[in-house]
């Protein structure tokens, strides 16, 4: 899991989201408290 400070993640958001696509978890802190995560779907069933 990443943590990143919102700062942060506002200036690399593309490459946060290229880190989910790759499976990695992303948590977002404001004011160094986690606000959110971002986390990767689980594959769809067709």
């Amino acid at each position: 899991m990443h943590t990143i400070p919102l700062s942060e993640f506002r200036a690399h958001a593309s490459a946060m989201i290229d880190l989910v696509e790759q499976g990695e978890t992303v948590r977002i802190l404001r004011h160094g408290k986690p606000v959110a995560e971002l986390v990767p779907l689980k594959a769809e069933e067709d």
